[in-house]
């Protein structure tokens, strides 16, 4: 899998101007696509939530994007309930993502609660539309209580 997401350090590396490649998140660290999805601390602490929410244990660590998404090909479960935690992984780095590009361009900073909100229900839109879970409902998704509709 072959990462082409825009961060600073791609853009530097392709000659594009830019002001420094620092994360403007943190202020410390290269911005990097591992560093922005899963290294950061308002990343970190995104993750920590989800796993939390998910009932995954939260001793996970992700140390990158592509160590995130393939997670839950190891984790023990049916076909179904890896979708759907596929789908919420996806969801996750989609919106930290959305919120790295809305602090960049319109310096919005938005919180890690407000930000896991954020995944909870496009992932929720997401799965009733296009999974075909037409009995999952709002009230047991935000506790993640699922185990009876995915087999």
């Amino acid at each position: 899998m072959i990462v082409r997401i825009p961060i600073k350090k791609e853009l530097i590396r392709r000659r594009i101007p830019m002001n420094n490649q620092l994360c403007l998140r943190c202020g410390i660290q290269e911005e990097t696509v591992d560093h922005v999805i899963c290294g950061s601390t308002s990343s970190k602490s995104v993750w920590k939530k989800i796993l939390v929410w998910l009932k995954i244990p939260t001793s996970t660590e992700f140390c990158g994007c592509r160590e995130a998404l393939e997670y839950v090909n190891d984790l023990t479960g049916s076909n179904e309930w890896k979708k759907v935690i596929r789908t919420v992984f996806q969801t996750t780095v989609w919106n930290i993502w959305k919120s790295r590009n809305e602090k960049e361009f319109e310096d919005k900073l938005r919180t890690s609660n407000d930000i896991v909100e954020t995944i909870m229900a496009d992932s929720f839109i997401w799965l009733k539309s296009r999974a075909k879970l037409n009995d999952i409902v709002w009230v047991r998704w935000t506790d993640f209580n699922i185990r009876d509709l995915v087999s």
